[in-house]
């Protein structure tokens, strides 16, 4: 939770950072890979091109610096491991910015959407298959500790994801609002700072 993260610095902490910390040491002991899931938010959102694992952090929030740290403590930690940043993931099952648009899509006549962020949907389901794919290579010892992004390939904002989220819901028989309303960030008053760019190379 991004935004509670700002009004809870100790948990936030606890759980991207120390438990992390604690997890990599373990794994360091027994001579276990870790596989870790980082985030978008270790970056600024000021690029205009998309962000590759060799690109500068510059965290804005409580969430994305606690995240940053948990990597570094894996990475001093001397653990085999994988980290995956990702962004915007969505999917079926959970609460993630699909399901929610789906909710509040068929109680709404009209939903206001950021439309100044830019990101690239990350479905959960092709986010799985990496991983599973990758045990293999770990069993079959023909990978290395290491760093990688990964994302869905279409970049757009939030206002468009839900643009194509109501086309689908339609077809589908979906209830849906009548209208979408464009605004910015600023308009939104989260907590938290979010990268106004998070498309990840």
């Amino acid at each position: 939770n991004v935004d509670m993260a700002e009004e809870d610095m100790v948990n936030a902490n606890i759980v991207n950072n120390l438990a992390i910390a604690n997890l990599a040491n373990i794994s360091s002991t027994f001579g276990y890979w870790l596989i870790h899931i980082s985030t978008d938010y270790v970056f600024d959102g000021k690029s205009t091109t998309p962000y590759s694992e060799k690109d500068k952090v510059n965290p804005q929030s409580v969430y994305g610096l606690s995240k940053l740290k948990g990597e570094l403590a894996i990475r001093s930690s001397k653990c085999n491991y994988l980290i995956f940043r990702t962004s915007w993931v969505f999917s079926e099952y959970g609460n993630n910015f699909l399901s929610n648009m789906l909710k509040l899509g068929s109680s709404n006549k009209k939903l206001s959407i950021i439309s100044d962020q830019l990101g690239s949907p990350t479905y959960a389901q092709d986010f799985a298959k990496v991983i599973d794919t990758v045990l293999g290579k770990i069993y079959n010892k023909k990978i290395y500790s290491d760093l990688f992004h990964f994302c869905g390939d279409q970049p757009c904002s939030w206002y468009d994801f839900a643009n194509y989220i109501f086309e689908e819901a339609k077809i589908l028989g979906f209830k849906t609002p009548n209208s979408l309303n464009p605004i910015s960030t600023e308009m939104y008053l989260a907590k938290a700072a979010r990268p106004l760019y998070s498309v990840l190379d």
